[in-house]
């Protein structure tokens, strides 16, 4: 079952560079102490959990059917 969950997070590019964080890999600016800012971030909403509810949800719909 986690196999399947994680292709269907790879399968969604938003997503994915979500949970790998993607952005922190290549930033254009860190703060200075060579760390990549919040404010810099395209994740604004950082106390709604996106990959977890996506997951959970994912999840149910595959006990359901």
């Amino acid at each position: 079952m986690g196999d399947t969950l994680i292709k269907k997070v790879k399968q969604n590019k938003e997503l994915w560079e979500l949970f790998t964080k993607r952005e922190e890999y290549d930033p254009i600016l860190l703060d200075k102490y060579g760390k990549f800012s919040y404010y810099l971030s395209n994740q604004r909403n950082i106390f709604e959990p996106e990959i977890s509810s996506f997951l959970i949800k994912k999840r149910s719909e595959s006990r359901i059917s």
